[in-house]
């Protein structure tokens, strides 16, 4: 199975964690959970506003809600793309 996230995501995310962040992120994997990067409910919630922004979407809070790992991130942008 390839835990890789798409190249555009990756870089975007990256670019986002490094503004909030001071810690090497590494590779992200599409498994990873949220919570091994450290992120609280306000730095998360930071990552939503700069994705929605770079984007140009508009997350349901509820979704966000469910959200557990990068993959399930990454997934949720995609279907909020495809509804523009």
């Amino acid at each position: 199975m390839n835990d890789a996230l798409e190249p555009e995501f990756a870089s975007v995310l990256r670019d986002i964690m490094t503004k909030i962040s001071s810690r090497d992120v590494g590779e992200f994997r599409s498994s990873q959970s949220l919570s091994e990067l450290g992120l609280d409910s306000v730095s998360l919630a930071e990552v939503i506003v700069m994705l929605e922004d770079e984007f140009d979407v508009s997350l349901d809070q509820r979704e966000i809600e469910q959200i557990e790992s990068f993959g399930d991130l990454q997934d949720l942008l995609q279907r909020a793309r495809s509804k523009k």
